[in-house]
């Protein structure tokens, strides 16, 4: 029956509700592995890492997770990777806003990775044919490249606007989070109607406010293609002041899939220029081969004008 096959299926762990374990004889030395017993002569208990009282890291995640009873025998080899050395850089752009400068320090960020300064200095330089593709490693601060001069144009411009694409909605909404604090930090006006997520499930009330008001709109190639372009002379204002496309997860426009997307975003570009605007592209991707030429086909933009940013 269909209860005793599902009987048969081994739950997944609820991670928000893991028991707290003993610490394993690999991580103290102490007891063995797996167990929960009292022989610990600390009688310390190891607590889940995300409980709130204390920051994740790899470590403790993974010395909690060999502890787990669910886990057990999984893990065949750990190692641990010395870090290198920070590299900082120093930009030689146009002065930052002070705005931006006391959103960065709001977020502990008093100096910027040289892979960063690089990307940033393109693109704030007053040459308008300066494209930018990222490649450098996850969660190396990739973000920070495009962030930084679109909070300082939309502070310094007022018709500026910018079109944010996400493959996915986690994504987007997790980026949607992390660019309202950032405005707010900056004093942007109205950070959560400046910045607006456009996707499947914005009602029809809340995407003509969108449309009238948000500077930065984080959306998905399938919303330009069935919403937005079709109707571009609704959007003519937000077209006609935009400043900068983003593309995040570039890598992932591969195939057919990819090839339409090349062609909604040449299109976007083209009611971009007709309505006066002459938009930067920023690409983030994994590491991939021969990311200019992705970036050149994906957008329709030349080789000779994009920056490639590929160490961190």
């Amino acid at each position: 029956s269909v209860q005793r096959t599902q009987s048969r299926i081994a739950k997944p762990p609820d991670f928000h509700n893991l028991p707290e374990e003993r610490a394993s004889e690999g991580r103290s030395g102490r007891g063995k592995k797996g167990s929960s017993s009292s022989s610990s002569s600390s009688g310390a208990l190891l607590q889940a890492p995300w409980d709130g009282s204390k920051r994740v890291t790899a470590s403790n995640f993974l010395e909690y997770v060999k502890t787990c009873e669910f886990y057990k025998n999984q893990l065949v080899n750990a190692t641990r990777v010395p870090a290198n050395p920070a590299l900082y850089g120093e930009l030689t752009a146009p002065a930052v806003p002070e705005g931006v400068r006391q959103a960065l320090n709001g977020l502990g960020i008093a100096r910027l990775y040289s892979h960063q300064v690089q990307g940033i200095n393109a693109l704030m330089r007053p040459r308008a044919n300066r494209h930018v593709i990222c490649t450098t490693p996850t969660s190396s601060g990739k973000s920070l490249i495009y962030t930084v001069p679109l909070v300082a144009r939309l502070l310094e411009d007022p018709a500026a606007r910018a079109f944010l694409l996400f493959p996915t909605k986690a994504l987007a909404h997790d980026q949607l989070k992390s660019l309202r604090g950032f405005c707010a930090r900056a004093g942007l006006p109205g950070p959560d109607t400046a910045v607006a997520s456009f996707d499947g499930d914005t009602g029809r009330c809340e995407r003509g406010a969108v449309r009238r008001t948000a500077r930065i709109v984080v959306t998905n190639p399938d919303i330009l293609h069935c919403t937005v372009l079709p109707a571009h002379e609704d959007w003519k204002p937000f077209l006609g002041g935009m400043r900068f496309l983003v593309v995040d997860e570039a890598h992932a426009y591969t195939g057919a899939f990819g090839n339409h997307v090349s062609l909604v975003i040449r299109r976007l570009l083209r009611l971009c220029h007709h309505y006066g605007a002459a938009p930067k592209v920023v690409c983030c991707s994994a590491t991939i081969p021969n990311a200019v030429k992705h970036m050149a086909a994906l957008t329709g933009v030349a080789d000779g004008e994009i920056v490639e940013v590929n160490e961190d």
